[in-house]
């Protein structure tokens, strides 16, 4: 059964349901059956699809269902899970929740903008050898579930977004826009323009929730970091963000995420996942216990959205008060790779079990010719090595 629900255009103006019985269709598996569904929904000028797999109840009514997907189309968000087996849930808000380890899914919802996607993955991929969680994994990766019954009554944590920039122009204001625009409220943003030959740092809006320092040499994002870090005031439980002065948020949640994942979860540290500038496919992998006994010789997961408490920060300036872990053997600062130089000391510090992925975009990567990868690959890589060599610290339990 597959039932479908007309919107206007815009998305505002709800008109009836109706249902329509597919078992006429030929299509021998649900993925077929899907796809059946789409092509119906597309021909008949429906914006809204929603799928079960068997008979199913959607319990809420048609006034919220709207406002909940107008406001996931909002977000760009095209895919919603209804009736989900999983195991981790971090709640959003009052009606909305990102899940993971998700090990049975009965029924979502599809909004038109995803319709093409999934109709050229049925068609040119031999789906048929593809099981349904992996293809769920392909399909959704914002994993998003109504959950009307949530008990969402999250204080928010104080946030603090550290974002290093140089000659990024025509990027900073997307970045900008994408963290005050977060629907959330207790957070600062510590912009550092590390003497651009643009006009970046002019265009930075002014404030109450963001700081801009303009340094007068170049000095690497590393180091940007770490003399915020050392610089400004935080208190111990306030969660750090790294984000990259060209890169962006991809919807308005993150924030919310970020919070309930360390309510959630009693974590330390996070990471994951990042798609690519306006592309759907999700990217992360997840560390292991077996990677803990030696991260510096564990393929490199840390992925973006990273975020930390910082009483970690804290105990690394405890465990190496000189800064040796990130300098070179003469003294001197390494410029990159900065996350490698920084998160290798804090993810021993944290160990694996105060580690938690965020199995939902986070991040948006955006690659362009001047990004460090393109411009400074052989120094990139001579700090890799310089840092896969450093010894270990001491895992603290907090």
């Amino acid at each position: 059964m597959t039932a479908i629900f007309p919107l206007s255009d815009d998305l505002n103006n709800k008109s009836d349901c109706f249902s329509e019985d597919l078992s006429h269709e030929i299509a021998t598996t649900p993925f077929h059956k899907l796809l059946n569904a789409i092509e119906l929904a597309k021909r008949a000028d429906e914006d809204i699809l929603y799928f079960s797999f068997e008979e199913f109840q959607l319990d809420i009514d048609e006034s919220t269902l709207e406002e909940i997907i107008i406001e996931v189309a909002e977000k760009k968000i095209y895919f919603l899970y209804v009736d989900v087996d999983y195991d981790e849930k971090m709640p959003i808000n009052e009606r909305l929740s990102v899940i993971s380890s998700i090990h049975g899914v009965r029924s979502f919802i599809l909004l038109r903008p995803i319709f093409n996607y999934i109709t050229e993955i049925l068609s040119f991929h031999n789906i048929d050898n593809v099981g349904e969680l992996d293809f769920f994994k392909i399909i959704a990766p914002h994993n998003f579930l109504i959950d009307v019954k949530s008990n969402w009554i999250l204080p928010e944590s104080k946030i603090h977004v550290i974002s290093p920039f140089r000659n990024v122009e025509k990027y900073i204001l997307e970045c900008y826009n994408s963290i005050i625009e977060q629907k959330y409220t207790n957070f600062h943003i510590h912009f550092i323009n590390d003497n651009s030959d643009d006009l970046g740092g002019m265009l930075i809006p002014i404030h109450t929730h963001v700081s801009v320092k303009e340094n007068d040499v170049r000095k690497y994002a590393l180091l940007n970091i770490i003399e915020t870090l050392c610089e400004k005031e935080f208190d111990d439980e306030d969660i750090i963000c790294i984000v990259d002065g060209d890169d962006k948020f991809p919807h308005d949640a993150v924030f919310s995420i970020v919070n309930s994942c360390y309510k959630s979860f009693d974590c330390l540290m996070t990471y994951g996942s990042l798609a690519h500038y306006n592309k759907i496919r999700k990217h992360g992998g997840v560390y292991e216990a077996i990677d803990f006994e030696n991260i510096r010789n564990a393929y490199w997961h840390y992925f973006p959205l990273r975020t930390f408490k910082y009483k970690v920060f804290r105990e690394f300036l405890k465990q190496d008060p000189h800064l040796n872990q990130i300098k070179r053997s003469d003294g001197s600062f390494l410029e990159m790779p900065y996350d490698m130089a920084l998160f290798f000391n804090l993810l021993e510090i944290t160990g694996y079990h105060r580690l938690h992925f965020i199995d939902t975009i986070m991040y948006e990567y955006r690659g362009h010719p001047n990004n460090d990868f393109n411009t400074n690959g052989k120094l990139q890589k001579q700090g890799e090595n310089e840092v896969r060599s450093k010894g270990s610290l001491i895992r603290k339990e907090f």
